[in-house]
């Protein structure tokens, strides 16, 4: 009787088959994705600035203030055409600030990511975004700052309702800034809250 030989386990996309993949061919992988899709090259660019402690810290703010900066000032209305790769330059950027920045120093990642959120009415007004994929980028920036507010050390919490304040009396049609407030504040310490309480 001939003896069965069992395929090989195929593997799979996460760490382990990653690692098994080895860094050389990863680090091709990489090079030849970058060269070919922006978002994917300014995250890698944004993790590389991000090496070097304090002033990698300060090169990663720098990167991701140029970026928030372009998405701010533009008005250009984005075509259908090109709302895909919109999307994927929107989820780069909450992502280097949640991932990249949020490691080096979470305070600062934050102060950067409530930007990114309060900037939402801007983008809803110059695309389409009918599938809700833009929209969606958004509320999980919202999900994300308030994970990333347990972060923040504790003598640095009380800066944080200032970010969040200037923002709320803004007519908030989407609930975007609101859903960001109430994030945030269940991350925040009993007496911050009531500093805070007493502002509003």
């Amino acid at each position: 009787m001939a003896k069965v030989v069992k395929a090989a386990k195929k593997a799979k996309l996460d760490r382990d088959g990653l690692t098994a993949l080895g860094l050389e061919r990863l680090i091709e992988i990489a090079l030849d994705e970058a060269a070919l899709n922006p978002s994917f090259k300014k995250r890698l660019n944004a993790a590389l600035a991000g090496i070097g402690g304090a002033a990698g810290a300060a090169n990663v703010a720098k990167l991701i203030d140029s970026r928030l900066n372009a998405l701010e000032k533009s008005q250009t209305r984005i075509r259908w055409q090109k709302e895909r790769a919109f999307g994927n330059d929107l989820d780069s950027v909450s992502a280097s600030i949640i991932k990249e920045f949020g490691v080096v120093d979470p305070g600062m990642a934050l102060e950067r990511l409530i930007r990114f959120v309060f900037g939402y009415e801007g983008i809803s007004e110059r695309v389409n975004d009918s599938s809700g994929r833009i929209a969606g980028i958004y509320v999980q920036a919202c999900e994300a700052a308030g994970r990333l507010a347990l972060t923040v050390p504790a003598d640095q919490q009380a800066k944080i309702p200032a970010l969040i304040t200037p923002g709320l009396p803004v007519m908030d049609y989407h609930g975007v800034r609101t859903l960001l407030a109430v994030r945030i504040a269940a991350a925040l310490s009993p007496d911050v809250l009531k500093v805070w309480d007493g502002t509003l």
